[in-house]
């Protein structure tokens, strides 16, 4: 008998929101997201998804390259920084029920995974937050010399890529699929 486990995902299930966009604002305030691409890409998108006009898919996809494009040559730190500052002032919007599930876990002693789309500097840091044992997310890959975002990632979101990560950390914990739990 394995390990026991909790797998979250982040937005809409942890978080109240989504952290991606809490993100893009943040990037737009500081102005490293043009205005016009809050009103006219952004905007449009998050208003659609909010009156369920589009699917969360199409809305998380779509807002996922808004972001990909946006912050092509952008040193990581500045994101870091910013993601820092997302999880620090909208960090504790979380649902109610899963927030009592995750403690509940946690006394139990089972391993808590954050398995999300979100970008994983976002992610990682709501898992420290929380206490995970282990998060994976969207990678947006950098130049290994600048440090600055090249526009190309391994995503997260999509169904292969969340299976191969859940296939990872059974195989990394021991942990026993039948007795585990995901919220999602």
């Amino acid at each position: 008998m394995g390990n026991i486990a909790a797998f979250y995902d982040i937005d809409g299930t942890l978080f109240r929101e989504a952290l991606s966009i809490e993100l893009l604002k943040k990037l737009y305030r500081n102005q490293i997201v043009p205005e016009y691409k809050w009103y006219n890409e952004m905007k449009p998108i998050y208003d659609k998804w909010v009156n369920r006009e589009v699917s969360y898919d199409e809305y998380i996809e779509r807002l996922s390259k808004i972001y990909q494009d946006s912050i092509v040559g952008i040193n990581s730190g500045v994101i870091q920084f910013l993601a820092q500052q997302v999880i620090k002032e909208k960090g504790e919007r979380l649902y109610r029920y899963t927030k009592n599930r995750l403690r509940w876990h946690k006394e139990q002693g089972h391993k808590i995974i954050i398995i999300s789309g979100s970008s994983y500097d976002l992610a990682s840091l709501l898992g420290q937050k929380l206490g995970a044992d282990d998060v994976r997310g969207t990678i947006f890959l950098t130049d290994p010399n600048s440090q600055t975002y090249t526009g190309e990632i391994i995503p997260m979101w999509d169904k292969q890529s969340k299976q191969n990560a859940l296939n990872y950390f059974v195989n990394k914990y021991d942990i026993d699929l039948e007795e585990s739990y995901a919220y999602g």
